[in-house]
Protein backbone atom coordinates (compact mmCIF):
# COMPACT_ATOMS: atom_id res chain seq x y z
CA UNK A 1 0.00 0.00 0.00
CA UNK A 2 1.24 3.50 -0.86
CA UNK A 3 0.07 6.42 1.31
CA UNK A 4 0.30 10.03 0.11
CA UNK A 5 -0.59 13.35 1.71
CA UNK A 6 -3.72 15.24 0.53
CA UNK A 7 -5.48 18.40 1.71
CA UNK A 8 -9.25 18.21 1.22
CA UNK A 9 -10.06 20.95 3.73
CA UNK A 10 -8.65 24.06 2.02
CA UNK A 11 -10.53 24.94 -1.21
CA UNK A 12 -7.45 26.56 -2.77
CA UNK A 13 -5.54 23.29 -2.46
CA UNK A 14 -7.61 21.93 -5.37
CA UNK A 15 -6.85 24.84 -7.71
CA UNK A 16 -4.09 24.57 -10.28
CA UNK A 17 -1.36 27.09 -9.48
CA UNK A 18 -0.73 29.73 -12.13
CA UNK A 19 2.16 28.79 -14.41
CA UNK A 20 4.61 31.49 -15.39
CA UNK A 21 6.94 30.46 -18.22
CA UNK A 22 10.53 31.62 -18.43
CA UNK A 23 11.02 34.93 -20.20
CA UNK A 24 12.48 34.55 -23.71
CA UNK A 25 16.27 34.37 -23.58
CA UNK A 26 19.30 32.11 -23.40
CA UNK A 27 19.35 29.64 -20.50
CA UNK A 28 21.49 26.86 -19.09
CA UNK A 29 19.34 23.74 -18.75
CA UNK A 30 19.94 20.26 -17.33
CA UNK A 31 18.63 17.15 -19.11
CA UNK A 32 16.75 15.22 -16.43
CA UNK A 33 15.21 12.25 -18.20
CA UNK A 34 16.48 9.09 -19.86
CA UNK A 35 16.15 9.68 -23.60
CA UNK A 36 14.51 7.13 -25.85
CA UNK A 37 12.88 7.15 -29.27
CA UNK A 38 9.09 6.89 -29.05
CA UNK A 39 6.46 6.98 -31.80
CA UNK A 40 5.57 10.48 -33.01
CA UNK A 41 2.02 11.73 -32.71
CA UNK A 42 2.02 12.41 -36.45
CA UNK A 43 4.03 10.91 -39.30
CA UNK A 44 6.51 13.16 -41.10
CA UNK A 45 5.87 14.62 -44.54
CA UNK A 46 7.17 11.42 -46.15
CA UNK A 47 4.35 9.46 -44.45
CA UNK A 48 6.71 7.52 -42.18
CA UNK A 49 6.61 7.63 -38.38
CA UNK A 50 10.32 8.06 -37.66
CA UNK A 51 9.66 8.64 -33.98
CA UNK A 52 10.81 11.41 -31.68
CA UNK A 53 12.83 11.89 -28.54
CA UNK A 54 11.21 13.68 -25.61
CA UNK A 55 13.70 15.78 -23.66
CA UNK A 56 12.87 17.13 -20.20
CA UNK A 57 15.03 20.11 -19.30
CA UNK A 58 15.20 21.99 -16.00
CA UNK A 59 16.41 25.56 -15.62
CA UNK A 60 18.29 25.14 -12.37
CA UNK A 61 17.99 28.69 -11.02
CA UNK A 62 14.16 28.70 -11.11
CA UNK A 63 13.46 24.97 -11.25
CA UNK A 64 11.16 25.49 -14.23
CA UNK A 65 10.76 22.54 -16.57
CA UNK A 66 10.66 22.66 -20.37
CA UNK A 67 9.81 19.71 -22.61
CA UNK A 68 11.30 19.54 -26.07
CA UNK A 69 10.65 17.00 -28.79
CA UNK A 70 13.34 16.11 -31.29
CA UNK A 71 11.90 14.42 -34.39
CA UNK A 72 14.00 11.62 -35.85
CA UNK A 73 12.99 12.36 -39.45
CA UNK A 74 15.78 13.08 -41.96
CA UNK A 75 14.55 16.68 -42.43
CA UNK A 76 14.94 17.37 -38.70
CA UNK A 77 18.43 15.86 -38.29
CA UNK A 78 19.77 19.41 -37.81
CA UNK A 79 17.99 19.62 -34.45
CA UNK A 80 19.52 16.38 -33.16
CA UNK A 81 22.92 17.63 -34.37
CA UNK A 82 22.49 20.94 -32.46
CA UNK A 83 21.34 19.07 -29.34
CA UNK A 84 24.28 16.62 -29.49
CA UNK A 85 26.84 19.41 -29.87
CA UNK A 86 25.24 21.55 -27.13
CA UNK A 87 25.31 18.60 -24.71
CA UNK A 88 28.99 18.03 -25.39
CA UNK A 89 28.40 14.44 -26.46
CA UNK A 90 31.38 13.62 -28.65
CA UNK A 91 31.54 9.83 -28.43
CA UNK A 92 29.64 9.10 -31.61
CA UNK A 93 30.00 6.53 -34.33
CA UNK A 94 29.27 7.65 -37.88
CA UNK A 95 25.58 8.63 -37.90
CA UNK A 96 24.95 7.09 -34.44
CA UNK A 97 24.84 8.36 -30.86
CA UNK A 98 23.98 6.59 -27.60
CA UNK A 99 21.01 8.40 -26.04
CA UNK A 100 22.13 7.29 -22.55
CA UNK A 101 25.10 9.68 -22.91
CA UNK A 102 22.76 12.68 -22.63
CA UNK A 103 21.25 12.05 -19.20
CA UNK A 104 22.21 14.73 -16.66
CA UNK A 105 24.16 16.75 -19.25
CA UNK A 106 23.87 20.55 -19.28
CA UNK A 107 22.96 22.44 -22.46
CA UNK A 108 22.59 26.08 -23.39
CA UNK A 109 19.48 26.92 -25.36
CA UNK A 110 17.56 29.84 -26.75
CA UNK A 111 14.14 29.66 -25.10
CA UNK A 112 11.05 31.37 -26.50
CA UNK A 113 7.38 31.48 -25.61
CA UNK A 114 4.43 30.03 -27.48
CA UNK A 115 0.71 30.48 -26.88
CA UNK A 116 -1.66 27.52 -26.78
CA UNK A 117 -5.37 26.90 -26.21
CA UNK A 118 -6.17 25.43 -22.80
CA UNK A 119 -8.95 22.87 -22.33
CA UNK A 120 -11.14 25.55 -20.70
CA UNK A 121 -10.93 27.75 -23.84
CA UNK A 122 -8.49 30.31 -22.42
CA UNK A 123 -5.04 30.96 -23.83
CA UNK A 124 -1.88 30.00 -22.00
CA UNK A 125 1.84 30.52 -22.55
CA UNK A 126 4.48 27.81 -22.57
CA UNK A 127 8.18 27.72 -23.29
CA UNK A 128 9.66 26.39 -26.51
CA UNK A 129 13.28 25.63 -27.35
CA UNK A 130 14.17 27.73 -30.40
CA UNK A 131 17.78 26.55 -30.80
CA UNK A 132 20.43 24.66 -28.89
CA UNK A 133 23.61 26.71 -28.64
CA UNK A 134 27.08 25.22 -29.03
CA UNK A 135 30.61 26.39 -29.85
Amino acid sequence: MTVVSVDLVNPESSERPAYEPLEPGVYTLRITNRLEVKPSQNPSSDGINHGRVEVILVEEETGKTIKDYIPMSPKMKWKLNQFTKAAGVTEVEPDKVDLDDFQDQVVTAEVGQESYARNDGTTGLSNKIRNYIYE
